[in-house]
């Protein structure tokens, strides 16, 4: 299995929850598609998760073991503008995010969104993975996102099972929910 994990590039509030779903993850060989950058990236891979991360132009984040990939950078020997290589750079970002078969968002600012929603939009439109948001109990994003934005995605009048939110002291639950929805998805009854 391949996770693709995003969250808050200094991992505020979600330093402990990201050690131990990094150790989780490294000692059940689960490998990450890492949308982040900066102590994020360097907890995954400190903790010896099989990793392949995504940098954005002028925030790079730790060089430490793992295959880091600029996006942009890739792209600079193409005979495009600047502004067309950054548009494809994000083209690659995203097939980073959905090349996954789950995912795991901690709490962000507007690049966890801009990956969350395009998640739960491919979900929703019959390629359902499981999408697990930990540690966002207490953040003011995640009361709207709930109650609002996920059935108005999904297109249902309810959160589908594919779809779930733990606490941050639930990261063994966060790796059932993963394995069980990937396998039924997987082997359906």
């Amino acid at each position: 299995m391949k996770v693709f994990v995003q969250g808050d590039r200094d991992a505020i509030g979600i330093e402990e929850c990201a050690k131990q779903l990094a150790t989780t993850f490294a000692e059940k060989g689960i490998e990450v598609n890492l949308g982040a950058y900066g102590k994020l990236v360097e907890i995954f891979l400190a903790a010896g998760v099989k990793a392949t991360c995504h940098e954005h132009r002028g925030k790079k984040g730790s060089r430490a073991q793992g295959q880091i990939v600029d996006c942009e950078q890739l792209l600079a020997g193409v005979g495009i503008s600047a502004e067309q290589r950054a548009t494809a750079a994000w083209g690659l970002r995203l097939g980073l995010l959905l090349s996954s078969d789950a995912f795991v968002f901690f709490p962000g600012q507007e690049g966890t969104l801009a990956h969350l929603l395009p998640a739960i939009a491919h979900a929703s439109k019959g390629d359902p993975k499981p999408v697990a948001l930990l540690g966002w109990e207490g953040n003011s994003l995640f009361a709207p996102l709930k109650s609002l934005l996920f059935p108005l995605l999904c297109n249902l009048n309810h959160v589908p099972p594919w779809l779930n939110s733990f606490r941050s002291d639930q990261v063994d639950d966060v790796i059932s929910f993963l394995q069980e929805i990937d396998e039924q998805i997987r082997n359906p009854a």
